[in-house]
């Protein structure tokens, strides 16, 4: 019904507008049984040796993914087979479970794999919901993991999220190993960032040399030169500044 046949209902003298709440999950359920029943399934999803059937007006209607390609008419829909070889087998049932019924189980070992493959179709509740569980496992030791999973899958608000939460615990998080596996742009989103949360420049200048350490013949020469503007508002005093260069043997 649409909605200008519906506000013509409910202006009519005497009439009163009724809806059934429980009326969409009753339809969400049914449709759900369908599937796993197999009944008036049009389309096979395929990842390894997992195949599972479903509805194309359910999985089009649930997200933007399965609505293009069933739009512009791509060859797998046609032959009513689409291989998904980048979800993991034990995820897509997950996944289309999610999009039948809304709801899911997320834990530390699906959540990346759920996240990324929400992130493949579009699926922004889910992303969310794999969002949040990570935000509640957020710990000094796995800040920056989860700080550069999250900026790879454009999840800015997460990222943000672990990026404060690496901040605001420098003192671990200045001593683990994450830190000597970021790529030089996010170490200089983390350590130029002014809520860092250091007393002293010790505090920025010891991680920095220990990354430069971690991978010298790489990191050496363009990556200290780009240190000066980072470093700027935590090294207080050029002898600092000048120590670090002369310790890479490189001249401003």
């Amino acid at each position: 019904m649409s909605s200008s046949i519906y506000d013509k209902i409910i202006n009519k003298e005497g009439s009163r507008p009724y809806k059934c709440c429980e009326y969409a999950s009753k339809v969400s359920l049914n449709l759900n049984h369908f599937r796993r029943d197999g009944r008036f399934c049009d389309i096979d999803l395929i990842s390894g040796k997992t195949i599972i059937r479903a509805h194309r007006v359910v999985l089009a209607a649930s997200c933007e993914y399965f609505d293009a390609m069933f739009n512009e008419g791509f060859e797998e829909s046609q032959k009513g087979r689409v291989v998904l070889p980048t979800v993991p087998p034990g995820i897509l049932p997950m996944i289309i479970d999610f999009i039948y019924t809304g709801e899911i189980a997320i834990d530390k070992a699906s959540v990346q794999h759920l996240l990324i493959a929400a992130d493949m179709f579009q699926l922004r509740e889910l992303v969310r919901g794999c969002g949040d569980f990570l935000k509640r496992e957020l710990h000094p030791s796995n800040a920056l993991g989860i700080f550069r999973f999250a900026e790879t899958h454009n999840c800015t608000e997460l990222a943000e999220e672990a990026l404060g939460h690496a901040q605001a615990n420098w003192n671990l998080v200045a001593n683990g190993d994450e830190l000597l596996e970021l790529p030089l742009q996010q170490l200089i989103t983390l350590l130029s960032s002014e809520q860092l949360e250091v007393h002293n420049e010790a505090q920025v200048l010891h991680p920095a040399l220990k990354w430069l350490e971690h991978d010298p013949a790489t990191r050496r020469r363009h990556t200290v030169l780009k240190f000066s503007d980072m470093l700027d508002c935590h090294l207080y005093h050029h002898k600092s500044w000048m120590m670090l260069l002369r310790m890479y043997k490189i001249h401003p």
